[in-house]
C-alpha cells in the first residue's frame, strides 16, 4: 500500500463488485481517525500495560515498546493521563494514519 500511496493519485477500491472507495491516497487515509502512538517504556512497562487495560485503550507490544491507537484528537489527553499516571516514556513517535489503514478498517470484517 505505500507504493500505491506514493504512485497513484487516485485510488479506487472494489469488493464484490462494487466500488467501495474512489478518492485520492491522501482523502481516504484522512477519513481514518486512529493514529498509532508508540511509545518506548523501559522502566514503567507493566504499569502502562495495566493503565491501557483499565482505560481499554488498544494497543500491542513490541518488547518496550507500546503502539497505542488513539483518536488523533485524543491524543494530548492521552498523553496528559500517562503524566498524571505517573507513567514515564523513554521516546515517542505518532503515526497518522496510511492508506493501508483505510484499506484494513474497510475489509476487516468483510470478505474481499
Amino acid at each position: 500500500m505505500a507504493e500505491v500511496e506514493n504512485l497513484c493519485d487516485r485510488v479506487i477500491f472494489i469488493n464484490n463488485g462494487k466500488i467501495i472507495a474512489n478518492n485520492t491516497p491522501e482523502n481516504l487515509a484522512k477519513s481514518i481517525d486512529i493514529s498509532h502512538v508508540e511509545l518506548m517504556i523501559k522502566e514503567d512497562l507493566q504499569k502502562a500495560q495495566a493503565f491501557f487495560k483499565k482505560e481499554k485503550i488498544s494497543y500491542r507490544q513490541d518488547g518496550v515498546c507500546i503502539i497505542a491507537n488513539i483518536k488523533e484528537q485524543r491524543i494530548p489527553i492521552f498523553l496528559q493521563s500517562l503524566t498524571e499516571n505517573k507513567i514515564q516514556y523513554d521516546e515517542i513517535s505518532i503515526e497518522k494514519p496510511t492508506l493501508e489503514d483505510y484499506f484494513l478498517s474497510q475489509t476487516s470484517n468483510k470478505k474481499m
